[in-house]
């Protein structure tokens, strides 16, 4: 009896091996190839799952399509009315960004248009950039640029807004990414 325990438990760790090695096929092979890639002292403590709640990247977008151009007349932070534009990224409480950088699938019309990205503060995420840098295609790196000095540390959530100023928009598309770690 005992050996057939034995040779069931080690046909089931082949077949959980053959499903890691194949692919992620669920949350729970994620996690487990996550947490034994560290070891078996990792994998009883689920050292990897931890270490990935705590580290995320999130993507928003400024989408004219969906939101409009609407903009502030000035290039300060203006009313948090119409001129904001939520990307549909909120950042939890007790976080701290650590990079920013966008990617531009639609180029901004017209060319007087300036865009900025914030989370906590006027344009702190990505200053006001005009639409000739904003061009389809481009990558452009934020502010928090993953030195200690930009980073952005908030007790409380936020939400992430794109911004437009100096003119109003009639096209654009441009994906926002947000990196950041939480803390207790």
């Amino acid at each position: 009896m005992k050996k057939i325990f034995v040779a069931l438990t080690l046909m089931f760790s082949m077949v959980s091996q053959a499903v890691v090695y194949r692919g992620i096929e669920s949350w729970a092979d994620f996690k487990y190839e996550h947490n034994s890639a560290f070891g078996p002292l990792a994998l009883k403590y689920q050292l990897g799952s931890r270490l990935r709640e705590m580290h995320s990247v999130a993507v928003g977008v400024y989408d004219f399509s969906l939101t409009g151009g609407h903009s502030v007349t000035d290039t300060g932070i203006g009313s948090r009315g119409n001129a904001d534009h939520y990307t549909g990224i909120t950042i939890p409480q007790n976080s701290i960004v650590t990079k920013a950088w966008t990617f531009v699938n639609q180029g901004l019309a017209p060319n007087a248009v300036s865009l900025a990205f914030r989370y906590t503060g006027a344009s702190d995420l990505l200053a006001f950039t005009a639409a000739t840098t904003l061009t389809t295609g481009a990558l452009t790196a934020g502010t928090p640029d993953g030195t200690v000095g930009t980073f952005i540390r908030s007790n409380s959530a936020h939400r992430v807004n794109a911004v437009l100023a100096s003119a109003e928009a009639t096209a654009g598309k441009v994906f926002i990414f947000v990196e950041y770690v939480t803390h207790e």
